[in-house]
């Protein structure tokens, strides 16, 4: 069996996207159980992260994002709310919504426009709980620093 065949972890991007009024996009998934969730995939070959940050984005989304950051890390592996076995790296971004206009593909079934904090409160997958309270910590250290 070659490495390609292996099972190993997949690195999976995924974007937190804000619009101008603070609140964050957040849709519900198939994938996750009906879970809302944000847009993210796999980077794929040659492509940087930001490229590929915003290929998922546009994709998944229809959305054109921009002022793309890096916020943190996560993992899950063998998640039980996901639909097939695996262990994923998170690579968690956030993004400002650069179009207003929404146009879902296949990954997601609806979506909401919510303000991070009312999103806690949502079904949302633990990993986005986690990445929604760490945007909630750099809103909160942004406004004390200015």
């Amino acid at each position: 069996m070659d490495a390609a065949d292996q099972e190993v972890p997949r690195v999976i991007n995924g974007v937190l996207i804000y619009n101008q009024e603070g609140q964050i996009f957040l849709a519900k998934s198939p994938k996750w159980k009906n879970q809302f969730a944000v847009p993210g995939g796999h980077v794929e070959l040659g492509e940087t992260l930001e490229e590929s940050v915003k290929r998922e984005a546009k994709e998944e989304t229809g959305l054109e994002i921009e002022d793309i950051e890096f916020l943190g890390i996560d993992e899950s592996i063998f998640p039980s709310d996901y639909n097939k076995r695996k262990h994923m790296i998170f690579l968690d971004f956030i993004a400002k919504a650069k179009t207003e206009k929404v146009t879902l593909n296949k990954e997601f079934s609806e979506f909401i426009w919510v303000r991070p904090a009312e999103a806690l409160n949502l079904e949302i997958r633990p990993s986005v709980k986690r990445f929604i309270e760490l945007y909630i910590q750099k809103q909160e250290k942004t406004k004390l620093n200015s």
